[in-house]
Parts: C-alpha cells; structure tokens; sequence
C-alpha cells in the first residue's frame, strides 16, 4: 500500500510523468492485445487463401475472438472465422501441405479436416470445420496442394447453419489461445486477390456464379 502511495504521490506533484503515465495506458489499451497470444502477429501467411474456388462468392459471418455464443447468448471466445457460401460448394486447401488429422466433433467443428503446413521454417496447421457427412475426400498423411477438395460445405457438429469454420493455429494444432491465431490476415489478402480476378468465361462456358449473399446466422 504504500508504493502505491508513493506512486501516486509522484504522479500527483509531477504533471509531466502524469501524461507519459497516461500516454502509455493508452497505447496499452490501443494495442488490442492486451497480453492475448492469439492477438499477436502470425508471420508470413502471403501464400495462403480462403479456403474456396476462385470463382465462389462467400461471406464473413463471425469473426475470429470475442463474442456472444449462438447457442447460449453467452459471451465465448470463437477459435476461428465462419465463413459462409452457397450449399454444395467445395472446401478446398488453403495452403499446401499434409493432412495432420481428420475426423467428427459432435459438439464442435462436426467433420473436420487438419492440415499442417511448413512455411519458411514456421509450422502452421489450417483447420475446416462443418463439412457435409460423406464428403471428405482426404485421408490422414495425405500431401495436398493449395486448391485440393477437402470436402464440401455443410453445418455438421454445432452449428446454426451452412459455413466453415477455420482455423489457423502454430506452432501446435491446439486450441490453447497460445497457438490459435487470427485468419484475418489471409482473408483481407483473399478478398484483395479477388478483387483483380477475371475468370476465364470461354475455358468455364457452364460455370455459375454466385451472387455475395446476406449475412447467415452461424455457430462455432
């Protein structure tokens, strides 16, 4: 009790240390943070991309962090980013790199895909989750390219409805907050390549493109 006196003290009869203290809190609370290891930088993840076609329109539907839960109206920490598009579309690899694992969560990501990926001496690992029952086409061990069907959309496990939910995680596949990471990045950098592609109609005569859609409501 008395350091804090102290402190305060100095702080008290000294004006000019009371603006660098509350100078510094600012930046403190400005940084976003706030001692959260998921909200610290994830390196160079240039070359990896949503997890969808080229061609398929999607939508951003909860972000990574903080939210209220669908299910219970409780606020809960979301491990990744739901990203929503049209029913049947395929989930495709985000990055290359090995199948890490494959599987069911029924009070979570449902049918899942991991993914492990080497990146300039960093180890990532991607995760999808919600997929369509029957639709993975992968298998654990499984070298895959960037583009490479995963699966197909769906709203297995615990979900509110169609999405994928991904995930990035490094240096572990664990959803410790200390290796769960903010997709963000990867999507801004999607969505800007996106912006400048120009399909190829004469090479895709039948494909069909939809249009962005409304925001759906989602689950993990």
């Amino acid at each position: 009790m008395n350091d804090i006196k102290k402190v305060y003290l100095i702080l008290k009869l000294s004006p000019a240390i009371m603006v660098l203290f509350i100078i510094a809190l600012v930046l403190l609370i400005a940084d976003g943070s706030n001692g959260d290891p998921s909200a610290e930088p994830v390196g160079d993840v240039s070359e990896f991309t949503a997890p969808f076609r080229m061609n398929v329109n999607y939508t951003i539907t909860s972000p990574f962090g903080s939210r209220s839960d669908p299910f219970t109206g409780e606020e809960s920490f979301h491990s990744g980013i739901d990203l929503w598009a049209p029913a049947g579309t395929d989930i495709v690899a985000s990055a290359g790199g090995k199948v890490y694992k494959t599987g069911y969560e029924a009070n979570g990501l449902g049918n899942y895909v991991k993914i492990q990926h080497d990146v300039s001496g960093v180890t990532y690992y991607t995760a999808y989750g919600h997929m369509l029952d029957n639709s993975i086409v992968v298998s654990e061990g499984q070298i895959v390219k960037a583009g490479d069907k995963l699966g197909t959309i769906g709203q297995s496990g615990r979900a509110t409805g169609i999405h994928v939910h991904f995930m990035l995680m490094t240096p572990n596949c664990t959803y410790s907050k200390s290796d769960l990471k903010d997709p963000k990045s990867i999507i801004d950098n999607d969505l800007a390549r996106r912006k400048n592609y120009k399909p190829n109609l004469e090479l895709q005569p039948n494909q069909r493109y939809e249009p962005i859609q409304p925001l759906q409501p989602v689950g993990r």
